[in-house]
């Protein structure tokens, strides 16, 4: 499993299941600096299914909301 291909990762367990989503937490092969200095290589992937466009327009707007600062 691959984080867009960016994070190459090792599936680890499955943290939730619902609707249109699957959350896994994963293992990252290498680790990373994360926001507060702390180094880590444990990350959560959200998997999701958008059945139409309005959904994705949804997702669209929590991935933005979650990457930003």
């Amino acid at each position: 499993m691959a984080l867009r291909g960016l994070f190459p990762t090792r599936k680890k367990t499955v943290d939730g299941v619902g609707g249109f989503a699957h959350v896994y937490v994963v293992r990252l092969k290498e680790k990373m600096k994360l926001a507060d200095g702390s180094v880590g290589d444990v990350a959560c992937l959200k998997r999701v299914l958008a059945p139409d466009k309005e959904a994705l327009g949804i997702v669209r707007t929590e991935v933005e909301t979650m990457v930003r600062p």
